[in-house]
């Protein structure tokens, strides 16, 4: 697991250790563990990624590596387009915070893709509220400024 972190580190992305099962006696050293996460990245192919990811954690000791769940590419819009001001202005009037740039899920939650995934209920009716900020005002823009009409 230290090494996926150094490897992260020094790929530039962002790793999520979403879940860890390694035997069921807490008194003895389990002959196999397994980790489950995720990774967001801004450059390059899930599958350029995956094979990058995959030399780290079998030059660490893994046996194996396997990939599972969703996967897409990454996708950006420049910070300056109406919809990333749209959705920062929604998060700063519900939490009082405006947000640095983060690729990751709004409520707080865990194990993602795990059949034990999470989310904070609290958080959830937040990211609800500010999804509903976000439609309304990015309605009002296309509203005062049609796509392909001017």
């Amino acid at each position: 697991m230290e090494e996926v972190d150094r490897w992260s580190e020094r790929e530039g992305v962002l790793c999520s250790v979403n879940r860890v099962a390694a035997g069921t006696d807490p008194i003895v050293l389990p002959e196999r563990a397994v980790a489950e996460g995720a990774v967001w990245f801004r450059d390059g192919t899930v599958a350029e990624i995956y094979e990058r990811l995959r030399v780290a954690a079998l030059g660490a000791g893994a046996l194996s590596t396997r990939r599972f769940g969703l996967q897409s590419n990454p996708a950006e819009i420049p910070v300056d387009h109406p919809l990333v001001r749209a959705t920062t202005s929604a998060i700063a009037v519900e939490t009082g915070i405006t947000p640095d740039l983060y690729p990751a899920s709004a409520p707080w939650s865990g194990n993602f893709y795990g059949p034990n995934e999470w989310v904070g209920t609290t958080d959830m009716h937040r990211a609800t509220r500010v999804l509903v900020r976000i439609a309304s005002a990015w309605a009002d823009q296309t509203t005062k400024d049609p796509p392909g009409l001017t």
